[in-house]
């Protein structure tokens, strides 16, 4: 066995996801595989965030052409909004990737990232690339040219700045720039210790009359290229702009659902940079095997192997393939003979009916605890596969055996394993350090550019398949076995042997009562003893200091309180809970990302959370909500004294809002409540006697009625991006900036991310502004925050975000919507 020639095939990077349920492939996969390995072309796709991508296009290059295609997104779209939850920041950011990568999974490409933190809406890309790392994001793009190896690479956006989000410009920019500098060995030159310089033969820009709309010039179509992304595809039973909307889809958190097109679309590239494409895209390219010296030989064998396929007995095809096999391993070392190797490997396991799985019945476990695992192998097809050897990398346990399978009688073996005591934690590699506002930091360069972790453990199993050696790697996956569903998968991960989790992200004191403050704890391991306590700031005090943690088992989780007790002048603070355990002190929580789209997704962010000390005055205390597309305002103002009730937009009464001081409505309420379009007019009876109606954001398209307000109200896509812009007071004598709490500039420092979005643009007589702020070098938008007296009460439209705002415990924030809350109750309209 140590003579013959093994080569890995990592499952996880195609066929099989990491922590997914195992697929089963059908004849009409592998006959679009041996499509595929016909091909030797690629294409990378460029922008900046996840949902820029376009898909129509991306999955015609890779089903269609059969090219290698893959998505480099320069953020992981951290600093947007969520319309399936409350997730913001880095927690968006991993819900963002998954939500790509399960794109990828549909339309069959492949996704890259830079390490770019995207920190919100930026107007311009001078002011990107003044937060940005621009030589460090640089430096990433061409690591993944280099080790991608496009023979096209295509932008979604255009260098010319101020007509699109500055993150989106920059992307362009960044691509041409990458362009060259991948070719060039005088840039980077540490990373030609793992690649190679690369040239693509040429950049283009993927324009649409989109980017035309409100403009002067005209979208025109001479001179670009245009390709016809219609067609279907019998081996997938769909067309591929079908294809394009299931993965356009996958963008729930970004509202990208889109109906399924059977119809044919064109899209348009400017060329940019390199050789002008000839008709087809990869004109002038060569993308078969006569790219490739010794490469005519493959495509003879290659086509026999085609011509010769049987669907209903594909391992018919497996000498063909052994022998194709062959004949690519004994070519020059080149850049396509691994690439295609793997993508050999993949196919004749799929004709030999190969499974292999790596399971435990547990979802985690701690550095240096016994873990057991179970291994199945089997064929069902009628050939020759045997055993040779079974391994466990990442703990350096391996045994050799020569066991030759029977078709359809699975192999099983039982072993327990110690995980390595300096084992890592299975935190995504982009978060284990603290980032900056442009950008995250990691130290292990290898990782740039990979969307996710690789699983901590993996199972190797070294067999032949018809005289073949083949070494076949997959993950080890939690499973288990649910009566309703069957079985369900889950990522395997790797845990601090305790963790810590505070269950409130701000404490928030309106007054000297101290709060109390629980944590919750988590064994990743049987737990004898243990210390919890709280590293404050001064002035800050907690009741007890500490608290012993004795005998927990492995994973049970149990609550501890402690009492805070704030200082007496109003300010902001850090907590951090940590626990002593053997000496160590551990300072990481736990928390789970659970979606339906997606696998499981667990974090351990540090478990600190913010103290604030308000001077903060409320009058009222009983407030509705209405919630719309998600968000932690209800949370955070019963933080501060306030009663809030969640109503169903549907089963609004009056006699129902009589009971509450003031009816806030939710982020986007009038984007995704329908209900709102038959109960609007009981709000606005509930104003008229004398309520408050305050609502936050909503975007200027797909309203679900063109009147959110009693009176005219037309909303824009203004918006100010710089959380330190000036804000300037309009009515200085308004109640809502007097009452219960006098609001001045101070109360607009320390504002994160940005000061609003989608301001009003226009408005009637009977609205009143109240501030006015504008990014650098634009006009002054008054549109933010607009009060309108209504019968004996108030309506109130409020772009600035208390969305962010209120969860970072911003005390400003707090003042200027405590006010709000209190129209009507101190001072005379």
């Amino acid at each position: 066995m140590r003579n013959l020639t093994f080569v890995l095939v990592l499952l996880q990077c195609s066929l099989v996801a990491p922590a997914q349920k195992p697929q089963t492939h059908t004849s009409s996969d592998i006959q679009l595989a041996l499509q595929k390995l016909e091909v030797l072309g690629s294409v990378l796709y460029i922008a900046a965030h996840p949902d820029d991508e376009n898909t129509r296009l991306i999955t015609w290059l890779a089903n269609d052409k059969k090219y290698r295609t893959a998505y480099l997104s320069l953020t992981r779209g951290d600093g947007g909004q969520n319309l399936i939850g409350p997730e913001l920041r880095e927690r968006l950011g991993v819900i963002r990737t998954q939500e790509l990568l399960e794109a990828r999974k549909l339309d069959g490409g492949m996704q890259f990232f830079t390490r770019a933190n995207d920190f919100g809406f930026s107007k311009h890309p001078d002011e990107t690339f003044s937060i940005w790392d621009r030589e460090a994001i640089l430096a990433d793009v061409v690591w993944v040219i280099r080790k991608f190896r496009p023979d096209v690479i295509i932008t979604r956006f255009s260098t010319e700045a101020g007509v699109t989000h500055g993150h989106h410009t920059a992307s362009a920019l960044l691509a041409e720039e990458a362009f060259a500098a991948a070719a060039d060995p005088k840039r980077f030159p540490d990373q030609l210790k793992q690649v190679q310089v690369w040239q693509a033969s040429r950049l283009l820009w993927n324009t649409s009359s989109w980017f035309f709309r409100g403009r002067e010039d005209q979208f025109d179509t001479t001179d670009l290229v245009s390709l016809n992304m219609g067609g279907y595809n019998p081996l997938l039973g769909k067309s591929y702009t079908e294809l394009a909307a299931e993965s356009r889809s996958m963008h729930r958190s970004q509202g990208f659902g889109t109906p399924l097109s059977r119809e044919s679309s064109t899209e348009f590239l400017k060329p940019i940079l390199g050789s002008r494409p000839q008709g087809e895209l990869l004109s002038g390219i060569a993308t078969s095997w006569s790219r490739v010296p010794g490469g005519g030989a493959i495509t003879t064998q290659l086509a026999a192997v085609r011509q010769g396929f049987d669907p209903l007995a594909p391992w018919k095809s497996l000498p063909g393939l052994v022998a194709l096999h062959n004949s690519i391993r004994q070519l020059p070392d080149n850049p396509y003979k691994t690439v295609k190797l793997q993508e050999l490997e993949r196919i004749i396991q799929a004709c030999a009916g190969v499974f292999v799985e790596a399971s435990t019945a547990r979802t985690s476990a701690a550095p240096g605890t016994e873990l057991p695992l179970q291994l199945e192998v089997v064929s069902r097809a009628p050939v020759s596969v045997t055993l040779q050897a079974l391994s466990l990398p990442e703990v350096s346990w391996d045994t050799t055996l020569v066991r030759s399978l029977d078709p359809h009688v699975p192999f099983f073996l039982k072993h327990s394993l110690r995980i390595a005591p300096t084992a890592e934690i299975s935190q995504p590699y982009w978060l284990q350090k603290e980032a900056t506002k442009g950008m995250f930091q990691f130290d292990k360069a290898d990782m740039a550019g990979e969307p996710q972790n690789g699983a901590p453990l993996h199972a190797l199993v070294r067999m032949t398949i018809e005289g073949l050696a083949l070494a076949i790697q997959v993950p080890l996956v939690h499973k288990h076995v649910d009566p309703a569903i069957g079985e369900v998968y889950q990522p395997f991960v790797i845990t601090p042997p305790i963790m810590v989790t505070p269950l409130q992200d701000q404490l928030i004191f309106s007054d000297d009562t101290p709060q109390q403050l629980q944590v919750r704890v988590r064994a990743g391991k049987a737990l004898e003893a243990a210390e919890l306590s709280l590293a404050l700031a001064p002035g800050w005090k907690s009741q007890p200091a500490q608290l012993p943690i004795r005998g927990l088992r492995e994973g049970e989780e149990r609550l501890y309180s402690f009492q805070l007790s704030p200082p007496k002048k109003a300010g902001t603070a850090t907590i951090e809970v940590q626990a002593r355990l053997e000496g160590t002190t551990y300072t990481r929580g736990f928390e789970q990302l659970l979606a339906p789209h997606f696998p499981v997704q667990t974090l351990f962010p540090q478990a600190r959370l913010g103290a604030v000390r308000l001077d903060l005055k409320r009058d009222g205390k009983q407030i509705g909500y209405i919630m719309g597309a998600g968000d932690a305002v209800p949370t955070y103002l019963s933080h501060v004294g306030y009663e809030v009730s969640l109503l169903n937009p549907a089963g609004l009464s009056l006699a129902q809002l009589r009971q509450y001081d003031a009816v806030l409505l939710g982020i986007r309420a009038f984007n995704t409540q329908e209900s709102l379009r038959h109960t609007k007019d009981v709000l606005e009876a509930y104003a008229r006697e004398g309520g408050v109606v305050i609502i936050q954001y909503n975007t200027s398209h797909e309203l679900v009625s063109s009147s959110i307000a009693p009176y005219q109200l037309r909303l824009g896509r203004g918006r100010v991006t710089d959380e330190e812009a000036p804000v300037r007071i309009l009515a200085p004598e308004h109640p809502a900036l007097n009452y219960p709490n006098k609001i001045t500039a101070k109360d607009f420092d320390g504002w994160v991310q940005e000061r609003g979005l989608y301001f009003a643009e226009s408005w009637s007589a009977e609205w009143v502004p109240l501030l006015a702020s504008q990014d650098g070098g634009e006009q002054p938008l008054e549109g933010g925050l607009l009060v309108a007296p209504v019968g004996k009460g108030y309506y109130v439209y409020g772009g600035y975000s208390w969305f962010r705002q209120l969860p970072e415990g911003v005390p400003g924030a707090y003042r200027l919507l405590a006010n709000l809350l209190a129209l009507g109750k101190g001072m005379p309209k």
